[in-house]
């Protein structure tokens, strides 16, 4: 990854301003009928909620954006994932911080007698904090809005007008919804490891 064009939030605190500043820009933009500025707000919040599931899974350390630990990537290659040239899964987008949490979520409901500590950590902080059928439902339904958000921000001006306008309102609140979702389940996962602390 190249120098950082736009400097990261610095602690927490942070985080939540930008958090807080970025949800009033998303309610202006909808209320405005900005309906792309609130797809890319959007989107981020959906990146930034499977980036903080899968730091509170214990699948990915603060700060990092790939997963090297070897043992984890045997787990994960096993269940079909795939490791690039850098011996790595990079968690660059959407749709590969999704295929991790999909992959684990469906394995955590099939595995039984799990005798590695930190697998049987994950399975367990996934039962004690998840409802995984929602979580793999919010997963679903984020593929769907972004191969909407996709084509729109992609081929916007080789799109029907129209056709955009008719839909665009709804895709956002959709957007929306989904973001929340996935931030419960996030919060619900926090929550429990508060109490639980085994990791990689």
């Amino acid at each position: 990854m190249g120098t950082l064009l736009i400097r990261p939030v610095a602690d927490n605190y942070d985080k939540q301003r930008t958090y807080q500043k970025n949800m009033k820009l998303l309610r202006r933009a909808i209320e405005n009928e900005f309906f792309l500025e609130a797809i890319v707000i959007e989107y981020a919040m959906m990146e930034d909620r499977l980036l903080s599931f899968l730091r509170h899974a214990g699948l990915l350390q603060k700060g990092s954006l790939k997963i090297s630990d070897p043992d984890l990537l045997a787990f994960l290659t096993q269940l079909g994932l795939k490791v690039n040239n850098s011996g790595e899964i990079a968690l660059k987008n959407l749709s590969t911080k999704s295929a991790v949490i999909r992959k684990t979520l469906q394995w955590s409901t099939t595995a039984e007698n799990v005798s590695d500590t930190f697998l049987r950590a994950l399975k367990d902080r996934y039962e004690g904090s998840v409802d995984i059928q929602e979580m793999l439902d919010v997963l679903s339904d984020m593929r769907a809005w972004c191969r909407y958000r996709d084509e729109v921000i992609h081929a916007l001006l080789n799109k029907n007008t129209e056709a955009i306008s008719e839909e665009i309102s709804e895709y956002c609140r959709r957007g929306q919804r989904i973001a929340r979702r996935a931030d419960a389940q996030v919060q619900s996962l926090k929550s429990y490891c508060r109490g639980n602390t085994t990791s990689r």
